[in-house]
């Protein structure tokens, strides 16, 4: 491609011929690591086939997107619109995101290649060709939503259940969340300058700076809407309509599935001793102990212990916890400025004890207690 230094347009041409002229085969990896030449060789690089499965690919993505968000309406308290089998059955997430992929895939190719043609009018292109326009559209987004579609489809052998899967995928999903999106928009502003005569500073604004604006901002709404959830700013009420279940050789519970075990703590050993986070400041701490104890006095102990973290007043004895009799003890202390009900109780059961801390920041005690409740009422002992 050749520009006159005279000209605000770029005008398309033949390129230049490499030494060797890409593989037609290799047109995916050409697409995500050399879309300069990926476009340049456009034409004979794809097919109608090809095209109709990157639009499917495409749709099925935004339908699994749609998924993702319903998850997250339902970390935050929302109500779905989805049926709940969606998020529970990998056989209907799937069936779902292939009859409605679809339709999805006919959206982008009509309505997303509408609107891209119409950008390209905006940088300066008199009467865009609509097919070339379309299939652009389609493989510069492909970047984004194909290793999206690889990942789900890791994730569905990684993970009981699709909302399993929604809370506990990390690590590839941030990485494709944070560079694919914009490598996906640099790659379509490739596409435009190579295949069609615009004008530079209208492209750049409409193919490069608008939509890495806009990534940007949708990324950091996310994370404010994370952080403020961290702060108690968001409500954030326990799942128990659909909880994680904790299954160890020596005992079983299940916990709100907007909650996470710690696993970072140094103490921490899943069949002895473990914490339960919601996003809030509050906490369940787990303690199983393989021998007899002295219910009593082991929660004076443990209150002893908390009470040089949560310093507090008078407190109060109850004497079970869910289904399990024993010893506790309830006060409200303070830490750093904030005050925080705490309850330490310990039962003993044949030849193993169990002490349970339950705290929670006064602000968010009572937005917590669904929870607590779902812990304590599922808690077992197994013979």
């Amino acid at each position: 491609m050749s520009e006159n230094p005279d000209s605000p347009f770029v005008i398309p041409e033949e390129p230049s011929p490499p030494k060797r002229a890409p593989r037609q085969g290799f047109w995916l990896f050409h697409l995500f690591f050399r879309p300069r030449v990926f476009f340049s060789y456009f034409p004979a690089m794809v097919t109608p086939f090809s095209t109709a499965y990157a639009a499917l690919i495409l749709g099925v993505t935004e339908v699994s997107g749609r998924v993702t968000e319903e998850a997250l309406k339902r970390n935050f308290g929302g109500s779905g619109t989805l049926p709940s089998s969606v998020l529970e059955s990998w056989t209907a997430y799937w069936l779902a995101c292939l009859v409605l992929g679809v339709v999805g895939a006919c959206f982008y190719y009509v309505v997303g290649g509408w609107w891209f043609r119409v950008r390209l009018k905006w940088s300066g292109v008199a009467d865009p060709d609509r097919r070339l326009a379309r299939r652009l559209y389609i493989f510069a987004y492909l970047i984004l939503a194909l290793p999206m579609l690889v990942l789900t489809i890791l994730d569905s052998f990684q993970y009981a259940r699709p909302i399993d899967a929604e809370r506990g995928s990390e690590g590839g999903w941030w990485i494709v969340s944070l560079i694919c999106p914009f490598w996906s928009v640099y790659a379509g502003y490739r596409g435009v300058r190579t295949l069609f005569p615009v004008v530079r500073w209208k492209a750049r604004i409409w193919f490069l700076v608008l939509p890495s604006l806009f990534f940007s901002v949708v990324m950091a709404g996310a994370i404010l809407a994370i952080m403020l959830a961290a702060w108690g700013l968001v409500p954030m009420p326990p799942d128990v309509d659909w909880p994680s279940t904790l299954d160890r050789p020596g005992f079983s519970l299940q916990y709100p599935g907007n909650w996470w075990v710690d696993d970072t703590d140094d103490e921490y050993d899943p069949d002895s001793y473990f914490s339960i986070m919601p996003m809030q400041d509050a906490g369940v701490d787990i303690n199983v102990l393989q021998e007899a104890i002295d219910p009593t006095e082991y929660t004076l102990s443990c209150v002893q212990s908390y009470r040089e973290v949560f310093v507090g007043g008078e407190m109060e004895s109850f004497t079970r916890w869910g289904s399990h009799r024993g010893y506790g003890l309830e006060y409200v202390g303070t830490f750093e400025g904030g005050s925080y009900r705490v309850r330490v109780f310990t039962t003993s059961t044949g030849a193993r004890g169990l002490t349970v801390v339950e705290y929670a920041e006064m602000g968010v005690e009572s937005e917590m207690a669904p929870g607590f409740a779902l812990i304590r009422t599922t808690f077992r002992f197994k013979d």
